[in-house]
């Protein structure tokens, strides 16, 4: 959104510390607003790399006006927390409810037209099939990282 290109946003995040007991509350009250569950895990039950960076659960989303909704269970929703998890700069951005929340790689990334991988915590298919959608999205930016190199190493 941040970039100008909302009709190229593939979905939404919304973050959550809430204890694990609201979820079943929240999926009920999301049911009665008209949304439909699309699936949903306990992570810690999956082999993803993704409970190192203290996420718990994923709810996957439509509303009733077909767009794809992610509800995301966390150790902790704090902005810093967040922002320091995710794994590219381009991506480092939140809102809590009230203002937004950036790094300076977000916007050294958007001011220089470029992708900075921060960590590696994906595995190399998952890691590839984001940075070929952000590469669709942002055609003129360029990758700040060597990903052949990522790439081999996984194999």
């Amino acid at each position: 959104l941040y970039a100008g290109k909302p009709d190229q946003t593939k979905d939404l995040d919304f973050w959550t510390d809430l204890p694990p007991a609201m979820r079943i509350l929240l999926k009920a009250v999301l049911k009665k607003q008209g949304w439909t569950p699309h699936g949903g895990c306990y992570l810690g039950y999956t082999d993803s790399k993704l409970c190192d960076r203290g996420l718990n659960a994923i709810d996957w989303w439509i509303t009733p006006h077909g767009l794809e909704v992610n509800i995301i269970w966390v150790t902790s929703a704090h902005p810093e927390s967040l922002l320091q998890s995710f794994d590219f700069g381009i991506n480092q951005a939140v809102y809590d409810g009230e203002k937004g929340h950036t790094t300076g790689t977000f916007l050294s990334d958007h001011a220089n037209k470029c992708i900075t991988l921060i960590r590696t915590q994906e595995t190399a298919k998952r890691l590839k099939e984001r940075v070929d959608r952000m590469l669709a999205k942002y055609p003129d930016y360029r990758l700040e990282f060597d990903w052949e190199s990522i790439h081999e190493g996984s194999r």
